[in-house]
C-alpha cells in the first residue's frame, strides 16, 4: 500500500473496509459514466479498475487507465449522494481531488479524497462490498470507514 503518491502512477484506488476498488463501467469513453466499487481481482485487475494519477499543484486528476476519462464529482454538486463519474478530462476544479493521508496510527495508511471543487469526499455508499456499490460525494465524518482508501501501485 502506498502512503505516497508517484505523479504518473498507476494505482488501483481501495476501499479499506470492503476491499472494493474504484471501478469505471466497463472502462466506457465519454460522459457521466458511473464509477462503483467493484472486487479488484488482484494481481491483474481490469484496467478499468485502474488509475494514472498526475499531479496539478497540491491536487491530483485521475485518468481512468482503459478509457483516459477523468474521474469527476458530476456537475461539480456539493450535495450528499452526488455520483463520482468518468468524464472527458477538461479544466475544471470537479477533476480535481486531495489526497489526505490520515494522521491516526492506523495500518495501513489510509487518505481521505476530497473534490476540489465540492468540498465532499469520495464515499463508498454504504460500505458496501458488493459489486456495483455506488461510489458518490458526502460530508466528510470521519467516523466512517466508507471515506477511507489505500492505494495499491499496479504496473500493467
Amino acid at each position: 500500500m502506498a502512503s505516497t503518491i508517484a505523479d504518473g502512477q498507476i494505482y488501483a484506488v481501495m476501499n479499506i473496509a470492503s476491499k472494493t476498488v474504484l471501478d469505471l463501467d466497463d472502462g466506457k469513453g465519454g460522459n457521466n459514466v458511473n464509477v462503483s466499487g467493484w472486487d479488484p481481482a488482484f494481481p491483474t485487475a481490469a484496467q478499468n479498475r485502474l488509475w494514472k494519477f498526475e499531479r496539478h499543484g497540491d491536487f491530483w486528476k485521475l485518468f481512468n487507465y482503459k478509457s483516459g476519462t477523468a474521474l469527476t464529482m458530476q456537475n461539480g454538486a456539493s450535495g450528499n449522494g452526488t455520483p463520482v463519474v468518468g468524464s472527458e478530462s477538461f479544466d475544471s476544479d470537479r477533476q480535481l481531488w486531495r489526497f489526505a493521508l490520515n494522521s491516526v496510527s492506523k495500518k495501513p495508511p489510509f487518505f481521505r479524497i476530497t473534490n476540489k471543487e465540492s468540498g465532499t469526499v469520495v464515499d463508498l455508499n454504504d460500505g458496501g462490498s458488493g459489486n456495483g456499490t455506488k461510489i458518490q460525494g458526502w460530508d466528510n465524518n470521519t467516523n466512517t470507514r466508507n471515506q477511507e482508501w489505500v492505494l495499491v501501485s499496479i504496473t500493467p
